[in-house]
């Protein structure tokens, strides 16, 4: 096999984790859980715009048959995108594309779609080239928790202060993070019930506003992780949508760089969706 050598450093070397949060197992965003080298992982701590918990953890993955592909798909966690890249490399046929371009089909889930190249393809991960931390090196995916081996935290986890300040709380209507009791980022959300375009209970999400001094330090990108975990957890419902409009930028990236995808188009809007998987 063109890859075996590799496959096996793989299996026998360390691979580094970023993360901004605490948490005990491993994050699964888009396919998998991500890993690579050393400076891929410091690369991506200097990336963190609010520093919560910001540390690097060390792993060890057992994969037997990844995946290798040449470029980076620098939107894990957009399924549409990724389906259509996996496609556009022959990897799935554009019948299989297609099923995964169906934002509003229940089936349409990175889950799915793992099974499709695990039990079909048989691919248990992937190995992919990173273009945005460490430009060239190689960064992996693990499809599963028991491919992964947890080493240890390389830096010790910085405890900040703003850690132990940073709340998230909920109302009837309102999701909010406070800062020493005030509010700093907060959104507003109600509860749907099944209709015509989905047939269970979804959450809407809308006004997500942030403080004018804590802009741009990533609070609306941590108020959403925590979204998503409520919701789940929580509320039990699987799908959250929003509006957004096309002349805020900032905000579609936001979206977009959360898993939000492309659910209805308008003339000045978007329609976007996520499922909780």
């Amino acid at each position: 096999m063109k890859y075996l050598k590799l496959y096996e450093e793989l299996n026998d070397n360390i691979l580094y984790h970023a993360t901004n949060y605490t948490w005990d197992q491993p994050e699964f965003i888009g396919l998998g859980f991500h890993a690579g080298t050393l400076k891929a992982a410091k690369d991506r701590l200097k990336s963190f715009n609010f520093n919560i918990n910001p540390h690097i953890k060390m792993f060890k993955f057992n994969l037997k048959n990844p995946l290798y592909i040449k470029r980076d798909y620098r939107f894990h966690n957009n399924l549409t995108k990724v389906a259509t890249e996996l496609y556009k490399d022959k990897i799935i046929s554009k019948y299989e594309k297609d099923q995964f371009i169906r934002v509003y089909d229940n089936n349409a889930t990175f889950d799915n779609l793992r099974k499709l190249l695990y039990e079909k393809y048989g691919y248990d991960g992937i190995i992919y080239r990173n273009n945005i931390e460490d430009r060239g090196s190689d960064s992996y995916i693990a499809f599963f928790p028991n491919q992964i081996e947890f080493i240890g935290n390389y830096e010790t986890p910085i405890k900040e202060n703003l850690t132990n300040n940073l709340k998230f709380v909920t109302t009837k209507n309102k999701f909010q993070l406070l800062l020493n009791n005030n509010i700093v980022t907060e959104s507003g959300f109600s509860i749907e019930n099944p209709d015509k375009y989905f047939n269970q209970k979804y959450a809407t999400l809308y006004d997500l506003k942030t403080s004018k001094d804590f802009q741009r330090k990533g609070l609306a990108k941590y108020i959403l992780d925590q979204i998503f975990n409520y919701v789940k957890n929580n509320l039990y419902i699987n799908i959250i949508a929003l509006i957004v409009y096309k002349n805020n930028p900032n905000a579609v990236n936001l979206y977009f760089n959360s898993g939000f995808e492309i659910f209805m188009e308008y003339d000045d809007s978007y329609s976007l969706i996520k499922k909780l998987t």
